[in-house]
């Protein structure tokens, strides 16, 4: 069987047999005899850790496949990953394809047998190639193994962030929250932690790919801690959206979610994420953290008649700027509106910034004194601050501030006027 292909290998016994031992570290020269001549190399990972393999190719060569794990009970080769850093296919047939000399980072698990199958996916060559493997980092201690199953799905609650790692390839982090009290809307919240200056300086840069991640949440309305059949027509997917050129190119994930949901009395609900990195890994971590909406609409009473705010809240004067600190609050048909007066004492050019938590894509809108619409700031999506400048007239004006897609904040945003 090709070892290219993602199932299984025939033939276990006589490959497990004759496959050439060798430890990591050690490089492995061999000859390609035949087109699509098939090598097999056995080893024993020692630890736990992250491992680069690499190919030193000869001329016309492109030697290519698969690491599989030996199941020594089944006695099967599970494939594990490729050899090449997989992109997407309309990205491969587009000639988008990454360095193909670039090393592949896998991580490998203690004590468990390993078979790295190379195949000749290439031309004929009198030169030998070299398989060059070293391990390269280690598993983040943060790393957690034990929420990986839904019995053992990690319980959480409100206002508490929780931190984890997705660096295998089947890794799927559970999580269960059990609502106790009446019916709410909660806001989930995930987002992966960017490198700082000094990590990306000492990394090297086959570990600096950024975490994109996918998942659910899903209903256990029978309380049972199973996700049963029946359950998952509650699913709620959050991460990969419906855009197939996006898919086709494998820009599939995301790296921020900012999403609600309405938590019943009593019921439990999995949230369940897991790594959407195409096979490259990430050693980045990613914080959850789940919100209830207790603080009160700040502007609850105000009401909008003929465009204008009929309880504005108020701008707060620091160092020469107008600055304020609200929420955009959930349960509110349409999304949350948050109006501002703010009085401009000359004709000049205004500086509007809207900062807002990752996962939400802010929005300004300036109105006159008398409710029309004198600017709309929508320039910057999701994980950037809204900012542009207006020329205004002296006078009385009200700002509006918003969420595109009408999502809830977790976090308070901060609107700044200079």
């Amino acid at each position: 069987m090709n070892p290219t292909a993602s199932g299984n290998l025939e033939n276990v016994d006589p490959i497990i047999k004759q496959a050439i031992r060798f430890e990591i570290g050690d490089d492995q020269k061999a000859y390609f005899q035949t087109d699509y001549d098939e090598d097999y190399f056995l080893f024993k990972a020692k630890e736990d850790a992250l491992y680069s393999f690499s190919f030193l190719k000869g001329m016309n060569q492109m030697p290519t496949g698969t690491v599989f794990e030996y199941d020594e009970e089944t006695k099967e080769l599970i494939p594990v990953s490729s050899l090449t850093n997989d992109l997407g296919i309309l990205a491969l047939l587009l000639g988008s394809a990454g360095n193909e000399d670039d090393a592949k980072v896998i991580p490998l698990k203690k004590d468990k047998t390993y078979v790295v199958a190379v195949v000749n996916a290439g031309e004929r060559s009198a030169e030998p190639y070299t398989l060059k493997t070293k391990k390269i980092g280690d598993i983040p201690a943060e790393y957690n193994p034990n929420n990986h199953e839904e019995a053992k799905a990690l319980k959480i609650q409100p206002g508490t962030t929780y931190r984890d790692h997705l660096i295998y390839q089947d890794d799927v982090d559970y999580y269960y929250y059990k609502q106790q009290g009446n019916d709410e809307v909660m806001s989930l919240l995930l987002s992966s932690v960017p490198f700082t200056n000094e990590q990306l300086a000492q990394l090297p840069k086959e570990l600096q790919k950024d975490l994109k991640f996918a998942g659910a949440i899903i209903e256990d309305t029978n309380g049972n801690m199973k996700i049963d059949a029946k359950e998952m027509e509650t699913e709620i997917p959050f991460g990969l959206g419906d855009n197939i050129l996006e898919m086709l190119l494998g820009m599939m994930g995301t790296t921020d979610v900012n999403t609600s949901f309405k938590a019943k009395k009593d019921r439990g609900y999995f949230i369940l994420v897991n790594s959407m990195g195409l096979g490259q890994v990430s050693i980045q971590p990613y914080t959850l953290t789940l919100f209830d909406h207790k603080h009160v609409d700040e502007d609850a009473d105000s009401k909008l008649v003929n465009g204008v705010p009929s309880k504005p809240s108020v701008l707060v004067k620091k160092d020469e700027k107008w600055v304020a600190t609200q929420y955009l609050n959930a349960g509110i048909p349409f999304g949350d509106k948050d109006y501002f007066e703010w009085n401009n004492d000359q004709k000049r050019e205004v500086f509007f910034s809207l900062q807002t938590e990752k996962a939400l894509d802010g929005v300004i809108r300036v109105l006159d004194a008398n409710g029309k619409t004198v600017k709309t700031f929508d320039l910057y999506g999701v994980g950037d601050a809204e900012v542009g400048t207006v020329e205004l007239d002296a006078g009385k004006y009200y700002i509006e501030v918003s969420e595109f897609d009408g999502k809830a904040s977790t976090q308070p945003y901060t609107l700044e006027i200079k």
